[in-house]
């Protein structure tokens, strides 16, 4: 990941794997200058032990760079399945966002539609206990659209199912759904979330407030 961010002068940080299509995007653009070219291959392969479908933190999509010198590298890009505690953690600026940072750093982030309309909903809840007003509301919600996420379809059949097994509600089956579809650990503050996960085997992230 960091010689992809270093070949294509993306800078390391929160999210910069969302970076790298923009910027391979622009290179691709400018034909008079040497472009890498980029090869996309198969979810979790890459030069990882035992071939599996994991890295240390999670599920990984790899690519494989040809760059203009005829020399090749072998990307892997990390996803993790982010919620809607963890993404107003770091928007309001809470105590675990410097873990929450820490643990995204060089990841593409993914949730499900539904995380949209949930921050829209997490504010209105706010309101009703004036812990912000109109202004604050507007501040939280301009960080938010900051946050480069990927945004996955989920099955309302799916969700359903996954609602009435575990007796959650349908924003807590749309996250366990995407984490379960994409093959990528979850990321959330949420304790009875974190536990749903583990019944169904899912990986679990937790951001520590060192």
């Amino acid at each position: 990941m960091f010689k992809l961010l270093h070949v294509l002068n993306v800078g390391p940080g929160i999210n910069s794997g969302m970076a790298v299509g923009a910027a391979l995007t622009a290179q691709l653009q400018h034909a008079a200058s040497p472009v890498p070219y980029f090869i996309p291959q198969r979810r979790g392969a890459g030069p990882f032990p035992n071939a599996s479908d994991s890295c240390d933190r999670g599920t990984y999509i790899s690519f494989e760079l040809l760059l203009y010198n005829c020399t090749c590298c072998i990307i892997a890009i990390v996803e993790i399945v982010i919620d809607t505690s963890a993404i107003l953690a770091v928007v309001a600026e809470q105590p675990e966002k410097a873990g929450l940072v820490r643990l995204t750093r060089g990841a593409i982030l993914v949730a499900p539609a539904s995380v949209h309309w949930e921050v829209g909903n997490a504010l209105s809840a706010m309101f009703k206990r004036r812990a912000v007003g109109i202004k604050e509301a507007f501040q939280l919600l301009d960080a938010y659209t900051e946050i480069p996420i990927r945004m996955a379809e989920v099955g309302l059949k799916q969700a359903v199912e996954l609602s009435g097994r575990l007796n959650v509600y349908a924003y807590d089956a749309y996250v366990l759904a995407c984490a379960i579809n994409q093959r990528a650990p979850l990321l959330t503050l949420d304790s009875g979330l974190r536990e749903r996960a583990r019944e169904l085997k899912l990986d679990v992230l937790e951001a520590n407030l060192r």
